[in-house]
This record gives C-alpha cells, sequence and structure tokens, in this order.
C-alpha cells in the first residue's frame, strides 16, 4: 500500500491541500478488531519507504486490520481485512497533523514523579474501535506528552510501580494540559497451581475493583480491571499499582 500526508486540512468542512506520499510511518499489522473492546495484539511491523510505499508479506488467512502510526500525525486505523490463501490488498492510507496533550504527573503532595507511564487509547463506540497511542514516560519533572492525536473521547492511564494506576476519560477537541497526581498503592501476589499442585508457568491474572459504574470505563472493560501475563518458572505473580479497595 501507500500512505499519503493530507496539508493544510480543515476538520470543520472536511477539506484540504494536496496528497503527498509520506515516508517513515510505522504500518503495524493487528489482529482483527475485537466486540468486547480488548486491544488488538500487535502481529508484524513495516516503515513506509520515501515514496510512501510499504508491503507485509507471508500473511496467514484470516481477519486483519492495519494502523498507521507516526509522530506528529493522527494515527489511524484501516481494515477489517479478510485475507485468503494467494490474495493480495493494496490500501490507501492518508495522514493529517494531530492535536497534543501534556502535563505533570505527581504524587498527593505535588512531588514530580519521573518514570511514570502515560497511556491514551481513541475510544470509538460506533465502530467498535481502541487506537493505542505509544506509551510515553514522565521525565525527571515529571513531564510527558503525546502528540499525533485525532478529535474523539480518550481513555488515558498513568501508571508507576510505587503508586495505584491513574485512569480516566477525556473528549479532546483541541491540545489540552491533562495532569494526574498518583496516590501510594497496594498490591496482591500469589502462585498458580495446576489439579496436582504443580506450578502453572504461563498464564494470565487479572484484578477486578468492585464498585466501578463510571460509563466510559465500562464501555472499555479495563479501567476496573488490572491484568498482567506471567511467565514464571514457580507459578507466582504480584500485581502491583492497586488502589484501596475491594478485589
Amino acid at each position: 500500500g501507500t500512505v499519503y500526508e493530507q496539508e493544510n486540512y480543515d476538520e470543520k468542512d472536511n477539506s484540504g491541500g494536496a496528497l503527498k506520499p509520506l515516508e517513515g510511518v510505522k504500518i503495524i499489522l493487528l489482529d482483527k478488531l475485537h466486540t468486547e473492546y480488548s486491544l488488538p495484539i500487535e502481529i508484524a511491523n513495516v516503515l513506509t519507504d520515501e515514496r510512501g510505499h510499504f508491503k507485509i508479506e507471508k500473511i496467514p488467512p484470516g481477519e486483519w486490520t492495519l494502523q498507521a502510526v507516526k509522530e506528529e500525525y493522527a494515527s489511524k486505523i484501516v481494515g477489517n481485512y479478510r485475507i485468503r490463501k494467494g490474495e493480495v490488498f493494496y490500501v490507501e492510507i492518508i495522514l493529517r497533523k494531530g492535536l497534543e496533550i501534556w502535563g505533570t504527573v505527581t504524587d498527593t503532595e505535588g512531588n514530580p514523579l519521573e518514570g511514570a507511564q502515560v497511556v491514551a487509547v481513541k475510544i470509538d463506540i460506533q465502530q467498535n474501535q481502541r487506537v493505542l497511542m505509544p506509551v510515553v514516560s514522565t521525565d525527571s519533572e515529571g513531564k510527558y506528552r503525546i502528540s499525533g492525536l485525532s478529535a474523539g473521547w480518550y481513555y488515558l492511564e498513568a501508571s508507576h510501580p510505587e503508586y495505584a494506576v491513574k485512569k480516566r476519560s477525556e473528549n479532546i477537541t483541541e491540545s489540552k494540559e491533562v495532569n494526574f497526581k498518583l496516590e501510594v498503592g497496594g498490591g496482591i501476589r500469589g502462585v498458580v497451581l495446576d489439579p496436582e499442585r504443580a506450578p502453572v508457568q504461563k498464564f494470565q491474572a487479572k484484578a477486578y475493583l468492585f464498585g466501578t459504574s463510571n460509563f466510559w470505563e465500562g464501555a472499555i472493560s479495563a479501567a476496573s480491571t488490572f491484568s498482567q501475563t506471567f511467565n514464571s518458572e514457580d507459578g507466582t505473580f504480584v500485581i502491583n499499582g492497586l488502589k484501596e479497595g475491594l478485589y
């Protein structure tokens, strides 16, 4: 396929300038989008060349989705494509300059938290799509910046190993500042055994927080769920960053 940039785009009247090939766009091959709002899984990725061209080969038959990502541009998902053996699809993708969010992650005393991770996921309930932006980390002053956002509702999450995860939803219609204050968190540790009491080495552990009723959080089924995949020889697991509550 080919990726183009559209300059001087006006979102109000859906008009813009000429298209030109865009180099260095990361094209990510994802499994099909799920109806339960779980994030699609990355299978492979390539970069566009100076002509904006890309090629992904040896794709197993099935349903696939593409995500185009480049710094300062609004990420875009296209698909689903049902690929059969021997079939070849040609795809054209148009990217436009995006919005930004920035801010500071601090503790409850206002001290900046270095190394906190901030993630933004765009929610499109009508299209049943979730677009995951690259995860960013805060600097020594607790500051972060995420660029390349298109307008719409976003699920935002700030996390730090020693603090409870903070999650919120924001309607991003223009570039804006979004700050987070994190509280000291707790954790759950344990061990997973099979019926013979032998350790299970590879598993997923989820902690569900009771009593969450926020519409957007419920819609994406992640804001009250803390999930990690473990590969542990002795079957042990630890889930940190939990805020106070019943799990």
